[in-house]
């Protein structure tokens, strides 16, 4: 009776221990694909190219584009791959359906959370997509209201939040002071206390 609680304690501890230990997950954890005009608005450029090449020392390809729905894309494109495990990797010398997003200094990247994929698996999107417009041309024919194209992407939007939004801080900050000077202007002086 006296082995078995030592042994039976150090069972349990063992089991602990192993329920215990973190197991390898994925670092790259995806929501489901987004239906095809979800994915459009996510996207900050949306084009179709063949991936020509790849830099030797990077995941950065480059493609020959030839046609757009969104986005500023010239008919040579760069974009950032497999940078991580959420990277799309693209195989040099097919054509693909590119779903992209800025990743700061106006440079493209893609995730395999995206519907980006190869032409032959992508017909449903380019039904939906329609016909799309020539790369580094400033003609955008879906971008009326509600249009798929958008040929004001990331950093441009960006960049007009964050002036708009330092304009807002800057009048309030004004208005602010101006309010405080007022309330200090008004307040009585203070009074002499006369002790005789």
């Amino acid at each position: 009776m006296l082995l078995r609680v030592p042994l039976l304690s150090a069972v349990l501890l063992f089991a602990l221990g192993a329920a215990a230990t973190p197991t390898p997950g994925n670092a790259c954890s995806c929501h489901g694909p987004l239906e095809v005009e979800d994915e459009v608005k996510r996207a900050d450029a949306v084009f179709r190219g063949v991936a020509q090449s790849r830099s030797n020392e990077s995941t950065l390809y480059y493609f020959e584009v030839s046609e757009v729905w969104k986005g500023r894309v010239n008919r040579r494109a760069e974009v950032w791959g497999a940078i991580d495990i959420c990277g799309y990797g693209y195989d040099v010398g097919v054509e693909y359906l590119v779903y992209a997003s800025y990743a700061g200094d106006n440079q493209l990247e893609s995730s395999v959370c995206t519907r980006t994929s190869p032409i032959e698996y992508a017909g449903e999107d380019l039904a939906i997509l329609g016909s799309g417009y020539q790369p580094g041309s400033m003609s955008y024919p879906n971008g009326g209201s509600g249009g798929l194209a958008d040929p004001v992407a990331g950093p441009d939007r960006l960049k007009a939040l964050l002036v708009v939004g330092l304009t807002t801080m800057l009048i309030l900050g004004l208005i602010g002071a101006r309010l405080l000077n007022q309330r200090h202007a008004n307040r009585p002086a203070p009074s002499t206390v006369d002790r005789t």
